[in-house]
C-alpha cells in the first residue's frame, strides 16, 4: 500500500513532466494504431492487386480473340461454357458469366 502511496505522489510533484510522459506515451499509441491500419490497409490492397488482375483470374476467350479484340470473337453460348465450368469444381472456388475465381 506503501508503494501506491509513493507512486501517486510521485505523479503530482512533477506536473510537466507527468503530463509530457502521458502526452508521450498517447500520441505514440495513437501512431502505433494509425501505422497498423495502414498496414493492413496496404497488405489488403497488395492482395487484391494480385487476386484481381488477369494473373489471379481466369478468362475464357473465343480462338482468336486475344489477337485483336473483335466482337465477333466472344462466345456465342456462354451457357454452355458455364455448365462445363459447373462439372468441373474441383480447382475453383465460383464462377459467372464474366468472372471465374481459380482456387
Amino acid at each position: 500500500m506503501l508503494t501506491f502511496k509513493l507512486a501517486f505522489r510521485n505523479l503530482f510533484r512533477n506536473t510537466r513532466r507527468t503530463i509530457l510522459t502521458s502526452l508521450l506515451i498517447s500520441s505514440s499509441l495513437v501512431v502505433l494504431i494509425l501505422v497498423d491500419g495502414l498496414m493492413l490497409g496496404m497488405t489488403k490492397v497488395m492482395v487484391g492487386g494480385i487476386t484481381h488482375t488477369l494473373e489471379g483470374e481466369a478468362q475464357v476467350a473465343r480462338k482468336g480473340f486475344r489477337n485483336d479484340f473483335e466482337v465477333e470473337y466472344t462466345i456465342d453460348d456462354p451457357a454452355s461454357v458455364i455448365s462445363q465450368l459447373k462439372e468441373n469444381k474441383s480447382r475453383q472456388r465460383g464462377s459467372g458469366p464474366g468472372l471465374l475465381l481459380a482456387a
